[in-house]
């Protein structure tokens, strides 16, 4: 933990020497703090390298686990603890893969600083194959575009709820609908409540001061989850892509009020990765704690290295 970049760079090397792979690029070190885990942890040390193999995913991923152990790693309990190495499988071509020894691409990385940028210096133009953005764009959307996170997935009152301990935890602001809104059926068609709220909702972001903001904005909605089929609407220009769409597994969160029929109710992960244009984190941690920290470790590794 003393040599962060003595390890690394042994740990290159042990990369670069692997049979059937060939080290083609790393990137420079990128220092940041902790994201997640243990309060009061040293600054990490990161680096992302580009290497060309034959291997299959799963025996690249074992060697590296294997430098791991070399290095002297102990594997906690508790996530996110200081380790002397850790090495991820970001990318490996297009391939998406969720297993679950191995979820590619790596599920955390388009809010991640630390990685993106150093990835965004040895293959700018490599192409996630899960939002189609390039790694460079994937980088400068996260260090430049507006602070929103946007959450999904579960009942709009399970969203409320999490987003007030996010704001307990942070400097964030909550954007929501008023609560006289949010709390009323609109009666009528599934459908047509549907459209309704989207008008709504792009109504009330369209009307928010975007620019200027000097902390995160949690919105636990957005306006790409009421696409329905043929009802789909395009986002209005003045409303801005957010820096990262949250979605929460609905049944991560279940309860009795997950049996709703408002329109603002539990979607699916499929359903809001074919209507939202952009990146998005995938949670599907067993209880709310765990969903909490991981949304707590997204906002803080969203901060510039």
């Amino acid at each position: 933990l003393r040599e962060p970049q003595l390890q690394l760079t042994r740990a290159l090397r042990a990369i670069a020497t692997l049979h059937d792979a060939r080290l083609q690029a790393t990137s420079g070190w990128f220092h940041s703090a902790a994201a997640g885990g243990p309060e009061h942890q040293p600054a990490y040390v990161n680096c992302v390298a580009r290497v060309r193999t034959d291997m299959a995913p799963e025996e690249v991923l074992g060697k590296l686990q294997a430098i791991e152990t070399d290095a002297k790693r102990t594997r906690s309990v508790t996530r996110w603890t200081p380790r002397t190495l850790d090495l991820d499988l970001l990318l490996y071509a297009d391939r998406v893969q969720d297993d679950p020894s191995l979820t590619l691409p790596h599920p955390r990385m388009v809010v991640r600083q630390f990685v993106l940028q150093p990835a965004a210096q040895v293959a700018p133009d490599w192409e996630h194959p899960d939002c189609r953005w390039s790694l460079s764009q994937l980088a400068a959307h996260l260090r430049y575009a507006v602070p929103i996170v946007a959450l999904v997935g579960p009942t709009y009152a399970q969203r409320v709820s999490l987003c007030r301990e996010i704001l307990e935890a942070t400097d964030a602001q909550l954007l929501a609908w008023p609560e006289a809104i949010a709390t009323a059926d609109s009666g009528g068609l599934v459908a047509e409540r549907r459209v309704q709220w989207r008008r709504i909702g792009q109504e009330q972001l369209a009307a928010f001061t975007w620019t200027h903001l000097s902390a995160p904005i949690i919105c636990p909605f957005w306006p790409s989850e009421f696409n329905d089929g043929g009802l789909t609407m395009d986002r209005p220009p003045n409303i801005p892509i957010p820096k990262v769409l949250i979605h929460i597994a609905p049944e991560a969160m279940s309860s009795d009020s997950c049996k709703t029929s408002h329109p603002c109710g539990p979607c699916s992960f499929q359903h809001i990765r074919s209507r939202h244009w952009g990146p998005i984190l995938r949670i599907r941690s067993d209880t709310k704690r765990q969903i909490l920290e991981e949304c707590l470790a997204a906002i803080q590794a969203m901060k510039p290295c």
